[in-house]
């Protein structure tokens, strides 16, 4: 019986075969179904295309990172849709991992400054 994941966006489970491969190369699938997936690339074209590329700049997360075009990372609200900036990786990451919570990144900013 081939393996099967929940798809992290609606919640169904798939087989392995039903599943995003990020990279292609067939390794472990990613937590998203093909459809999610296909769904999710589409708004983000979209996003790309009403909110082009600015200039180089430092990045609107205030690492200090200077931002060529061909860094940007593109940063959206998962739940709107709606574009907010462009991103270093890094930044984007964190705040990815964080589940886009402003009160996880609240503690996490608490817990660093406490423990400095």
């Amino acid at each position: 019986m081939e393996p099967t994941k929940v798809c992290q966006k609606c919640g169904e489970e798939f087989p392995y075969s039903q599943l995003h491969y990020q990279d292609g190369k067939r390794c472990t699938p990613r937590a998203k179904c093909k459809s999610c997936s296909r769904r999710l690339i589409k708004e983000a074209r979209e996003l790309r295309a009403l909110n082009p590329l600015p200039e180089p700049h430092f990045c609107k997360g205030q690492c200090g990172t200077w931002l060529e075009q061909k860094d940007m990372k593109l940063h959206h609200d998962h739940v709107t849709g709606g574009f907010i900036a462009y991103l270093c990786s890094k930044c984007n990451s964190a705040i990815g991992f964080a589940k886009d919570d402003p009160n996880v990144l609240y503690n996490l900013y608490l817990l660093m400054k406490n423990t400095s």
